[in-house]
Order: structure tokens, then C-alpha cells, then sequence
């Protein structure tokens, strides 16, 4: 045991929790994924969402959201907000399945 000590006070042993340096250089080269960056005015409130697409009732809203015909929110926080570009593909396909 005493062996131990002295080998951890020389610095012959590492700290297995601290990181390495070559995850340090990976971080540095920028290979990780960075999310992709998301402003507050492309994230809709339920509220925007029924009234987005027609004033439906946030029933209606979970309804579809359930069998597939809305879009799924993303949590944050507390909160769901939809995104934007998701509502307004869902509206495209509406509009265009119309016509069959």
C-alpha cells in the first residue's frame, strides 16, 4: 500500500479520471459533431403549432402527433417547442396530398 502512495506522489501513476491528452487533441481539431445552431424565431410553442396549422385544438395536435401526422416536439427544459422547418414540411405534404 505504501508502495502505491509513493508511486502516485512520484507521478508514476495517472489519474484514470482525468483526461487525455489525446482526447484533448480531438476535442482541439474539431472532430466531434457540434449541434446544428437552432435560433429561438425556427422553435414554435404549441400555441404557434395549433395556430400554424389552422387553429387546431392541442388535443388534435398530441392526436397526430401520436398516429404519425405532426411532427414530434423536442424538450427543452421544461418546455416543447416544434421546429419550424418540421411544421412547415408537414404543411407541404398536406397541401400536396390533397389533390389524390
Amino acid at each position: 500500500m505504501s508502495t502505491d502512495l509513493k508511486s502516485a506522489a512520484n507521478g508514476r501513476i495517472r489519474n484514470p479520471s482525468a483526461p487525455s491528452a489525446a482526447i484533448a487533441d480531438v476535442a482541439a481539431e474539431g472532430r466531434y459533431p457540434t449541434p446544428p445552431s437552432i435560433t429561438s424565431s425556427e422553435l414554435l410553442n404549441r400555441r404557434d403549432v395549433c395556430a400554424y396549422f389552422g387553429g387546431i385544438n392541442p388535443s388534435t395536435l398530441y392526436r397526430g402527433i401520436k398516429a404519425g401526422r405532426f411532427p414530434r416536439p423536442v424538450r427543452i427544459g421544461g418546455s416543447s417547442r416544434w421546429l419550424r422547418q418540421e411544421c412547415e414540411a408537414v404543411l407541404r405534404g398536406l397541401i400536396d396530398g390533397r389533390g389524390r
